[in-house]
This record gives structure tokens, sequence and C-alpha cells, in this order.
């Protein structure tokens, strides 16, 4: 949780050195919030951290976005996959879809964005352990079988997006995510590429 904490805390002040530095900015480059009909869908891959253990893995983003005058509006689907090392059964695994909102900045070849809304998570969690099979050829030590615990709860996704736009229809830049529930929050990072009405 500590941890957690940390990236969050991060988010925060990495928005307000942004929206600071973007701010000093000459008025005449920034791009004209009033200009509405702007969007654009995005694709990235990446990875995840739980909160409340050393799991990690990765994870892949498909959005809509669309800007209107100074909000962003955001539909984000996540799906985020256990990296297993070990021979254990079944992988822990994640699905997020979410609503955000957000504020940020805009300029001809740049633009930040803060968000945040509401969503629904879903997933699969390792429960009790129920048995351990032999070690075999294909598993070395043996396989863990546990409990299958599935759940869905609702949440509260939030990110931070960073894009560069080297043309006018397509972005290439990063996003730092989180998602908070009372299940299994999440928290990583994710390389995106944007197409769509960008500038």
């Amino acid at each position: 949780m500590k941890k957690f904490n940390k990236v969050l805390i991060s988010l925060f002040v990495m928005s307000l050195f942004t929206f600071s530095a973007v701010g000093q900015i000459n008025d005449n480059t920034v791009t004209e919030f009033t200009e509405s009909g702007k969007f654009w869908f995005d694709i990235g891959i990446g990875n995840y951290y739980t909160t409340d253990s050393d799991y990690e893995g990765f994870s892949s983003n498909v959005s809509f976005n669309m800007l209107n005058k100074s909000l962003l509006y955001k539909i984000r689907y996540m799906i985020h996959d256990e990296l297993v090392i070990f021979n254990v059964t079944p992988s822990e695994k994640y699905q997020e879809v979410g609503m955000l909102i957000g504020t940020g900045y805009s300029v001809k070849w740049f633009q930040c964005f803060v968000s945040g809304g509401i969503g629904l998570i879903s997933g699969t969690q390792r429960g009790d352990i129920l048995y351990t099979t032999p070690s075999d050829w294909f598993s070395l030590g043996g396989t863990n079988y546990y409990e299958m615990d599935k759940f869905i709860t609702p949440s509260i996704p939030i990110e931070l997006e960073l894009t560069l736009k080297p043309i006018k229809y397509m972005g290439v830049g990063f996003s730092l995510y989180g998602n908070l529930n009372l299940k299994q929050s999440l928290y990583g990072f994710i390389i995106k590429l944007g197409i769509g009405k960008m500038r």
C-alpha cells in the first residue's frame, strides 16, 4: 500500500508540474479549447502492479477520447494478465471498463490531461491452495492449484496521460493509471498510439 500511495502522489505532483510548465507557453501556440469535435482512439500495452502483493503482469488498453472545450471525455477498457513465473493455477486476470472526465492542456505538438471517473472491474484471483502435483518435465517443483475467486465491483479509474502529436491524425505517448476499488486496486503505465482528429 505504501508503494501505491507513492504512485498516487507522483501522479498528482507530475500533473501540477506539467500544468505549470505548459502554462508558460505563449498563448498563441495553445490550442483553443473552444474548438469542439476533436476525437481519437488509442491503443496501448504496458504493465500493472497490485497494491497488496508482489503480483505484476501485462496490461492492454483501448480508449475512445473526445475533447470539447476544456474537458476530455474518455471511455477506457483495459485487460490485465498476471505474469506467471512459478507453476501456479489459475493465473490472476482483471478486466475494467470506465467512463472518465478530465482536463488539461493542448498545444500543436503536445497534450497532457488528468482524468478520473467511475467504472467496473472484474477479475479472477487465487483463493486457498487445493493441492500440489508432483514435479515433472514440464513443471519443475510441481504445480500448485488454488481455488478460483471471481469478482466484480465498482471502481474509480484515474489517469495522467502525455501525448506527442507528430502529425494531425496520430499521436504517441504514455499514461500513468490507477484503478481504485474494494477488491484489488491496480496501478501501472501504458505506452499508447492514438489515431484520430488530435489537432
